[in-house]
């Protein structure tokens, strides 16, 4: 029970982040949510799959089947990336690369109940990059809903380190 309580809060924390105001701005925001629900499923099948072979395979396997299923769009969707941008294309392929192959490595050899929380990492992050590169900082708001989403996912794994520690 505690625990579907803290997923509750969590997600409450989502939808404060979210701030729906149902406009054209909102179809981001909802894209955002979703990726944040894929990038769940990632890290559940990346502790799966860890064990299972080397982090390479683990990666380019989905690269591939991506790349099959999103061809059918190209000719719909294709825009030709600017030559200013092409190095930031690379520097996104290496580092998804990296963080990829780190995260099912992190899996392999460690306890995942104690790796989870390292996760909030790319809060810390992206807040720093974006400020970087861009000059945008999170608001008041956002760190709210930041703080209530992250509260609620350490609170979760305390608790799973508790049970297991009393079993």
């Amino acid at each position: 029970m505690h625990r579907w309580g803290a997923v509750v809060v969590g997600f409450l924390g989502a939808v404060i982040l979210l701030r729906p105001v149902f406009s054209g701005e909102s179809f981001g925001y909802i894209i955002a949510f979703s990726s944040g629900i894929c990038v769940g499923f990632f890290y559940i099948t990346s502790r799966k799959l860890a064990h299972e072979g080397a982090p390479f395979s683990t990666i380019v396997y989905p690269a591939y089947i991506g790349l099959i299923i999103l061809s059918p769009l190209i000719p719909f969707k294709w825009t030709a990336p600017r030559p200013q941008d092409v190095w930031l294309i690379i520097g996104f392929v290496i580092l998804t690369s990296i963080a990829q192959t780190m995260v099912l490595s992190a899996f392999r050899f460690g306890q995942a109940s104690l790796i989870a929380p390292f996760h909030y990492m790319h809060i810390v992050g992206a807040t720093f990059f974006g400020y970087l590169f861009f000059s945008e900082f999170p608001d008041l708001i956002t760190w709210i809903g930041v703080t209530v989403v992250v509260g609620s996912g350490l609170y979760i794994e305390v608790r799973e380190n508790k049970i297991q520690a009393e079993k």
